[in-house]
């Protein structure tokens, strides 16, 4: 997983049990280069063509909308990996917002507990919308570190779309 707190990139097969694989791609402090994720991304496409095995790929990262960034979620997209995005925290259209632009891609806009959009959400083309607000989850400063986070980010919601697939 991106994330705003562990910065990784996690592939995750569909069955309980399966394996799954964290691909690095910016620092511990949420910086890095686009040629980075983009590396990540092709390494992953790489691996779910090897394995053969159904993929979901968590993306909960936004920004400036990046031809080199919407072409690589688009070719993983073709490749049979479920792309899920984050629709961004800009409080702006996805229309010029990466990769949530992406048509392919499964993009997830956050919510209140009383389901209602966060003002910060971005809006558009989203797919889906998940709990966004007061979100406890994993922190980035050890293993066991816990912190609670608010804003749009897909993590919150790929449990829902694996399960989807399996006809839950």
């Amino acid at each position: 997983m991106i994330t705003t707190n562990v910065r990784r990139c996690i592939i995750a097969g569909l069955q309980c049990g399966a394996a799954k694989a964290s691909v690095k791609v910016l620092s511990d402090s949420g910086s890095g280069s686009l040629s980075n994720i983009v590396s990540g991304l092709n390494w992953v496409q790489e691996q779910h063509r090897t394995s053969g095995r159904p993929s979901v790929a968590v993306l909960p990262l936004s920004g400036a909308g990046s031809t080199a960034l919407d072409n690589a979620v688009a070719s993983l997209t073709s490749s049979g990996v479920h792309v899920v995005v984050s629709a961004g925290d800009q409080n702006t259209n996805i229309a010029s917002v990466s990769p949530a632009r992406v048509p392919s891609a499964i993009t997830v806009g956050a919510t209140t507990i009383a389901d209602e959009r966060i003002a910060v959400s971005n809006i558009g083309n989203i797919t889906t919308h998940a709990p966004g607000q007061n979100i406890l989850t994993g922190g980035h400063t050890s293993d066991t570190a816990m912190t609670t986070v608010s804003g749009t980010s897909a993590v919150r919601s790929s449990p829902l779309i694996g399960y989807s697939f399996k006809g839950g």
